[in-house]
């Protein structure tokens, strides 16, 4: 990722890799669209919020788009597929 894109990234999410930890991801699935220009990625994030031990499941749906360098891919669009589950929900 450009140095300027991911300086622009952190700047505005200064706290968010404090509040919880990703403890492993893994890509679902990945389609390439649009004559291999763009990839449509499906990515499961297995992440606990600090303190707490409760482990939590979330899938991304993201875009993906050649640069016009075509030597890298940058993330175009990031949607959550599925909502973690709040506190007050339970367990089990």
């Amino acid at each position: 990722v450009d140095e300027s894109i991911r300086k622009n990234y952190l700047a505005k999410r200064p706290e968010q890799g404090q509040s919880f930890k990703v403890l492993d991801y893994e890509v679902m699935s990945m389609r390439q669209t649009e004559a291999n220009k763009t990839a449509e990625v499906q990515v499961r994030f297995t992440w606990h919020q600090l303190p707490s031990n409760v482990v939590q499941k979330i899938l991304f749906k993201q875009t993906w788009v050649y640069g016009k360098s075509r030597k890298w891919w940058y993330l175009r669009q990031e949607e959550v597929k599925n909502k973690p589950k709040t506190n007050t929900d339970p367990v089990f």
